[in-house]
């Protein structure tokens, strides 16, 4: 308390300065794992009003009351009622207030509720970086009741066949059609050229480039050249077209957009 004193001087000057710590507290309905700052900060805060308010005064206003209890979560206030209800009328609200976060503090420790809320949030962070995946519960005929923990398994639906358990670019179907087929195919499903998947256009793909030609396309559209076929890269549909009067004989111009 002399450390104040000497810091602060008048006592008026003080108990604003510790009015504003409190104020300054952070949000438990926010971040619950700031407890045991909050806790303590806030206990430390209303020692020193108690001993340099007059009669502790200072321990029953409305207004720092009111936002003390604004920083409780819904369950923490549910909580701190029923703390206070057993507590004696005669103590004033702040010192209630510190004494439960104090007690709450300490319980969540003992407990290791916030380590574990610490570590699950980190590994909820994870999770959510990592690629969404449909899954789907696997069972033998008996109900979802019967089998609450059966093993999940990727439910991969083709985008062409519409079967389970396979990809397009594993689609024994597809892999029967030729390479303008499977062209006319992805651009009518709306897909990624690149990686033959939905939901993003291919400029923002990542996905390898073709083994074949390093274009940006998949490796199932890849064309073989040869000296019959001419590649004209554009954005008009993808189709076999006539050649025209400066093209030799027997040539053909196919159209195989690579930047759509």
């Amino acid at each position: 308390m002399k450390v104040l004193e000497l810091r602060f001087g008048d006592s008026k000057l003080l108990i604003n300065q510790l009015i504003q710590q409190i104020r300054d507290l952070p949000d438990l309905n926010v971040d619950f794992s700031k407890i045991v700052k909050f806790a303590t900060e806030l206990n430390n805060a209303v020692s020193s009003l108690a001993k340099f308010s007059n009669n502790g005064g200072c321990l029953y206003r409305d207004d720092v009351v009111e936002n003390v209890i604004g920083k409780f979560s819904r369950s923490e206030y549910d909580n701190f009622i029923r703390y206070s209800a057993q507590q004696s009328k005669s103590i004033p609200a702040l010192v209630k207030m510190s004494k439960f976060v104090l007690k709450e503090a300490e319980l969540n420790v003992e407990a290791g509720v916030l380590k574990q809320s610490t570590d699950s949030n980190r590994k909820r962070v994870r999770e959510d970086e990592r690629p969404k995946v449909k899954v789907a519960l696997t069972t033998t005929g008996k109900s979802e009741q019967e089998v609450p923990h059966k093993i999940r398994k990727l439910a991969i639906k083709c985008v062409h066949c519409k079967s389970e358990n396979h990809e397009l670019e594993n689609c024994d179907d597809f892999k029967t059609k030729n390479s303008n087929q499977r062209w006319r195919i992805a651009k009518n499903l709306r897909i990624c050229f690149l990686c033959l998947r939905g939901g993003h256009i291919q400029g923002n793909c990542r996905a390898n480039l073709c083994i074949h030609c390093g274009r940006k396309h998949h490796a199932v559209l890849h064309f073989e050249v040869n000296k019959n076929v001419l590649f004209l890269a554009d954005n008009s549909d993808l189709r076999t077209i006539e050649p025209s009067c400066s093209l030799t004989d027997n040539v053909q111009a196919i159209n195989v957009s690579d930047d759509l």
